[in-house]
């Protein structure tokens, strides 16, 4: 099979390096939990997991294109989208849902999902799990710790 006229492109352009790096759309997860349902607990734990997942990553503004937030069924203190607008994401597209209501899943449980734009390989991207979500995904959260 071969290359979209894009990859095509950047390899065309690319050739002196003996890497060839396409950027692309890249998705990256993260979650955590909240202590209690209120909008200020909101604002701490959701801007607290963006940004980790912004460092870990060296994403800027620009490569950001949507970002997807779930919240379990028990949060109601506030959207969850106006927490990350407070961080200036003004011209990015949010859009909040409800988590499937699965029984024995952790509860106050906020889940974001990051579209961006990078040459990072998909194996690269660092996925942040922090506080009582940890539990959802404690393969990444030993593999980032560097824990076996």
């Amino acid at each position: 099979m071969g290359l979209c006229r894009f990859c095509q492109k950047v390899r065309q352009y690319d050739l002196l390096s003996p890497v060839v790096t396409i950027r692309g759309l890249r998705a990256l997860r993260g979650a955590t939990s909240l202590d209690q349902d209120t909008s200020d607990e909101m604002d701490l734990k959701i801007q607290e997991l963006f940004g980790e997942m912004v460092n870990a990553n060296n994403l800027s503004p620009d490569d950001i294109v949507s970002v997807i937030i779930t919240a379990t069924s028990d949060i109601h203190s506030k959207f969850p989208a106006g927490s990350l607008r407070k961080l200036g994401l003004d011209d990015v597209a949010l859009l909040g849902a409800q988590e499937i209501d699965v029984i024995g899943a952790p509860g106050l449980t906020l889940r974001i999902l990051v579209h961006f734009e990078s040459d990072l390989e998909r194996s690269k991207i660092k996925h942040i799990y922090l506080h009582g979500a940890k539990v959802l995904r404690a393969d990444i959260t030993a593999k980032n710790s560097g824990q076996k």
